[in-house]
Protein backbone atom coordinates (compact mmCIF):
# COMPACT_ATOMS: atom_id res chain seq x y z
CA UNK A 1 0.00 0.00 0.00
CA UNK A 2 2.96 2.40 0.97
CA UNK A 3 5.07 1.57 -1.98
CA UNK A 4 1.73 2.36 -4.28
CA UNK A 5 1.20 5.77 -2.54
CA UNK A 6 4.46 6.30 -2.94
CA UNK A 7 4.69 5.90 -7.17
CA UNK A 8 0.83 7.85 -6.91
CA UNK A 9 3.22 10.68 -5.73
CA UNK A 10 5.64 10.66 -7.77
CA UNK A 11 3.41 10.49 -11.28
CA UNK A 12 1.84 13.97 -9.41
CA UNK A 13 5.00 15.27 -8.67
CA UNK A 14 6.25 14.33 -12.69
CA UNK A 15 2.89 15.46 -13.92
CA UNK A 16 3.24 19.24 -12.13
CA UNK A 17 6.51 19.78 -13.20
CA UNK A 18 6.21 18.59 -16.65
CA UNK A 19 3.03 21.02 -16.61
CA UNK A 20 5.11 24.07 -15.22
CA UNK A 21 8.04 23.47 -17.70
CA UNK A 22 4.94 23.35 -20.87
CA UNK A 23 3.29 26.60 -18.85
CA UNK A 24 7.27 28.47 -19.15
CA UNK A 25 7.72 27.61 -22.76
CA UNK A 26 4.21 28.62 -23.71
CA UNK A 27 4.76 31.68 -22.26
CA UNK A 28 8.46 32.34 -23.50
CA UNK A 29 7.14 31.75 -27.17
CA UNK A 30 4.69 34.24 -26.93
CA UNK A 31 6.94 36.97 -25.57
CA UNK A 32 10.06 36.04 -27.50
CA UNK A 33 8.62 34.41 -30.74
CA UNK A 34 4.76 34.64 -31.01
CA UNK A 35 3.88 32.66 -33.79
CA UNK A 36 0.69 33.84 -36.03
CA UNK A 37 -2.40 32.97 -35.87
CA UNK A 38 -3.31 29.41 -37.79
CA UNK A 39 -4.73 29.95 -41.04
CA UNK A 40 -8.24 29.40 -41.04
CA UNK A 41 -9.89 29.35 -44.66
CA UNK A 42 -10.02 25.93 -45.09
CA UNK A 43 -13.33 23.81 -43.91
CA UNK A 44 -14.26 20.30 -43.98
CA UNK A 45 -15.99 19.03 -47.11
CA UNK A 46 -17.45 15.19 -47.71
CA UNK A 47 -16.54 14.98 -51.26
CA UNK A 48 -13.63 16.73 -51.10
CA UNK A 49 -12.00 16.53 -47.98
CA UNK A 50 -10.94 19.93 -47.51
CA UNK A 51 -12.19 23.02 -49.43
CA UNK A 52 -11.87 26.81 -48.81
CA UNK A 53 -14.38 28.90 -47.06
CA UNK A 54 -16.21 31.32 -49.65
CA UNK A 55 -16.12 34.64 -49.37
CA UNK A 56 -13.43 34.28 -46.58
CA UNK A 57 -10.82 37.19 -45.50
CA UNK A 58 -7.43 36.60 -43.67
CA UNK A 59 -4.33 38.84 -43.51
CA UNK A 60 -1.36 36.40 -42.40
CA UNK A 61 2.08 36.16 -42.05
CA UNK A 62 3.86 32.71 -42.37
CA UNK A 63 6.32 31.80 -40.36
CA UNK A 64 9.96 33.59 -41.51
CA UNK A 65 8.08 35.70 -44.06
CA UNK A 66 8.64 39.29 -44.12
CA UNK A 67 5.43 40.59 -46.02
CA UNK A 68 2.26 39.71 -44.91
CA UNK A 69 -0.29 37.75 -46.91
CA UNK A 70 -4.12 38.59 -47.71
CA UNK A 71 -5.90 35.65 -48.73
CA UNK A 72 -9.59 36.36 -50.15
CA UNK A 73 -11.49 33.63 -51.68
CA UNK A 74 -15.01 34.38 -53.89
CA UNK A 75 -18.24 33.14 -53.43
CA UNK A 76 -17.34 30.05 -54.90
CA UNK A 77 -14.77 29.24 -52.53
CA UNK A 78 -11.72 29.72 -54.46
CA UNK A 79 -8.54 32.47 -54.27
CA UNK A 80 -9.51 34.17 -57.31
CA UNK A 81 -11.41 36.72 -58.40
CA UNK A 82 -15.29 37.18 -58.75
CA UNK A 83 -16.24 35.78 -62.28
CA UNK A 84 -19.06 36.08 -64.26
CA UNK A 85 -19.10 33.10 -67.30
CA UNK A 86 -19.25 35.18 -70.64
CA UNK A 87 -19.89 33.39 -73.86
CA UNK A 88 -17.45 33.91 -76.73
CA UNK A 89 -14.20 33.67 -74.26
CA UNK A 90 -11.80 31.20 -74.05
CA UNK A 91 -11.71 29.57 -70.47
CA UNK A 92 -8.53 28.07 -68.77
CA UNK A 93 -9.01 26.83 -65.53
CA UNK A 94 -5.78 26.08 -63.34
CA UNK A 95 -6.33 23.39 -60.77
CA UNK A 96 -4.17 22.19 -58.32
CA UNK A 97 -2.71 22.79 -54.32
CA UNK A 98 -0.66 25.03 -52.62
CA UNK A 99 1.40 26.18 -55.52
CA UNK A 100 -1.69 26.75 -57.92
CA UNK A 101 -3.46 28.85 -54.21
CA UNK A 102 -0.34 30.68 -54.08
CA UNK A 103 0.63 29.70 -50.26
CA UNK A 104 3.37 32.23 -48.83
CA UNK A 105 2.41 34.81 -52.33
CA UNK A 106 0.07 37.72 -52.51
CA UNK A 107 -2.06 37.15 -55.49
CA UNK A 108 0.09 39.80 -57.52
CA UNK A 109 2.88 37.49 -57.75
CA UNK A 110 1.03 33.81 -58.72
CA UNK A 111 1.46 32.96 -61.80
CA UNK A 112 -2.52 32.93 -63.17
CA UNK A 113 -1.75 37.06 -63.00
CA UNK A 114 1.20 36.75 -65.11
CA UNK A 115 -1.03 34.71 -67.47
CA UNK A 116 -3.80 36.87 -67.56
CA UNK A 117 -1.54 39.59 -68.07
CA UNK A 118 0.13 38.06 -70.73
CA UNK A 119 -3.14 37.45 -72.29
CA UNK A 120 -4.51 40.77 -72.24
CA UNK A 121 -3.61 41.43 -75.73
CA UNK A 122 -5.36 38.73 -76.63
CA UNK A 123 -8.77 40.11 -77.75
CA UNK A 124 -9.76 37.39 -80.03
CA UNK A 125 -10.97 35.33 -78.13
CA UNK A 126 -10.98 36.86 -75.32
CA UNK A 127 -9.84 34.77 -72.28
CA UNK A 128 -11.02 34.07 -68.53
CA UNK A 129 -8.43 32.54 -66.57
CA UNK A 130 -9.87 30.49 -63.15
CA UNK A 131 -7.48 29.57 -60.40
CA UNK A 132 -9.32 26.66 -58.69
CA UNK A 133 -5.93 25.34 -56.68
CA UNK A 134 -6.60 24.28 -52.80
CA UNK A 135 -3.49 23.90 -50.16
CA UNK A 136 -3.82 20.16 -49.47
CA UNK A 137 -5.62 18.60 -52.21
CA UNK A 138 -3.66 15.84 -54.59
CA UNK A 139 -4.41 15.19 -58.20
CA UNK A 140 -7.35 13.01 -57.16
CA UNK A 141 -9.18 15.86 -55.96
CA UNK A 142 -8.31 18.12 -57.97
CA UNK A 143 -9.88 15.92 -60.79
CA UNK A 144 -12.88 14.60 -59.07
CA UNK A 145 -13.64 18.46 -58.82
CA UNK A 146 -13.48 19.41 -62.45
CA UNK A 147 -15.70 16.23 -63.37
CA UNK A 148 -18.10 17.36 -61.21
CA UNK A 149 -18.38 21.24 -61.87
CA UNK A 150 -17.11 20.62 -65.91
CA UNK A 151 -20.50 21.61 -66.88
CA UNK A 152 -20.35 24.81 -64.66
CA UNK A 153 -16.83 26.18 -65.50
CA UNK A 154 -17.25 24.59 -69.41
CA UNK A 155 -13.45 24.98 -69.92
CA UNK A 156 -11.39 25.20 -73.03
CA UNK A 157 -8.16 24.50 -71.27
CA UNK A 158 -7.42 22.62 -68.73
CA UNK A 159 -3.80 23.35 -66.46
CA UNK A 160 -3.39 20.32 -63.75
CA UNK A 161 -0.45 20.91 -61.60
CA UNK A 162 1.51 17.96 -60.66
CA UNK A 163 3.37 18.37 -57.33
CA UNK A 164 5.95 15.79 -55.22
CA UNK A 165 3.67 15.61 -52.32
CA UNK A 166 0.65 14.35 -54.62
CA UNK A 167 0.53 10.70 -54.19
CA UNK A 168 0.37 11.26 -50.61
CA UNK A 169 -2.56 13.46 -50.75
CA UNK A 170 -3.64 10.97 -53.01
CA UNK A 171 -3.81 8.46 -50.32
CA UNK A 172 -4.71 10.68 -47.42
CA UNK A 173 -7.66 11.10 -49.75
CA UNK A 174 -8.36 7.36 -49.92
CA UNK A 175 -7.92 6.69 -46.23
CA UNK A 176 -10.66 10.22 -45.24
CA UNK A 177 -6.96 11.89 -43.97
CA UNK A 178 -6.57 14.37 -46.52
CA UNK A 179 -6.37 18.10 -46.40
CA UNK A 180 -5.38 20.78 -43.67
CA UNK A 181 -6.61 19.36 -39.96
CA UNK A 182 -8.56 16.15 -41.76
CA UNK A 183 -8.45 13.37 -39.33
CA UNK A 184 -6.73 15.55 -36.56
CA UNK A 185 -7.96 15.26 -33.05
CA UNK A 186 -9.80 17.56 -31.22
CA UNK A 187 -7.28 18.29 -28.79
CA UNK A 188 -4.63 18.89 -31.21
CA UNK A 189 -7.20 20.90 -33.38
CA UNK A 190 -7.28 23.30 -29.89
CA UNK A 191 -3.59 23.38 -29.44
CA UNK A 192 -3.05 24.37 -33.17
CA UNK A 193 -5.58 27.02 -32.35
CA UNK A 194 -4.69 28.74 -28.95
CA UNK A 195 -0.96 27.21 -28.02
CA UNK A 196 2.10 29.40 -30.18
CA UNK A 197 4.51 26.42 -28.93
CA UNK A 198 2.85 23.96 -30.52
CA UNK A 199 2.41 25.82 -33.45
CA UNK A 200 6.07 26.39 -33.54
CA UNK A 201 7.09 23.45 -32.91
CA UNK A 202 5.03 22.22 -35.68
CA UNK A 203 6.27 24.72 -38.33
CA UNK A 204 9.84 23.39 -37.09
CA UNK A 205 9.13 20.10 -37.40
CA UNK A 206 7.26 20.86 -41.16
CA UNK A 207 10.19 22.72 -42.24
CA UNK A 208 12.59 19.50 -41.06
CA UNK A 209 10.14 17.16 -43.18
CA UNK A 210 9.92 19.33 -45.61
CA UNK A 211 14.13 20.08 -46.59
CA UNK A 212 14.19 16.31 -46.21
CA UNK A 213 11.39 15.78 -48.56
CA UNK A 214 13.04 18.03 -51.63
CA UNK A 215 16.33 16.63 -51.19
CA UNK A 216 14.84 12.86 -51.69
CA UNK A 217 13.49 14.28 -54.35
CA UNK A 218 16.31 15.54 -55.83
CA UNK A 219 18.79 12.39 -55.54
CA UNK A 220 15.57 10.65 -56.70
CA UNK A 221 15.91 12.66 -59.83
Amino acid sequence: MGSVRFLSKKIALFCFVLFLGLAFFELAVRVVSPQPPPAGWYQRSERYGVVLKPNYSQSWKPPHKVETIHIRTNANGFRDIEHSLRDGTRRITLLGDSYVFGSGVNTHDRFDAHLRKGLEAETHPAHQVFNLGVPGWGTKQALLFIENEFETYAPDVIVLTVCGNDPRNNNLFDQGLSGHGQGTTPILSQLKQHSHAYRLVFVRLFAIYHHYSSRKSVEMD
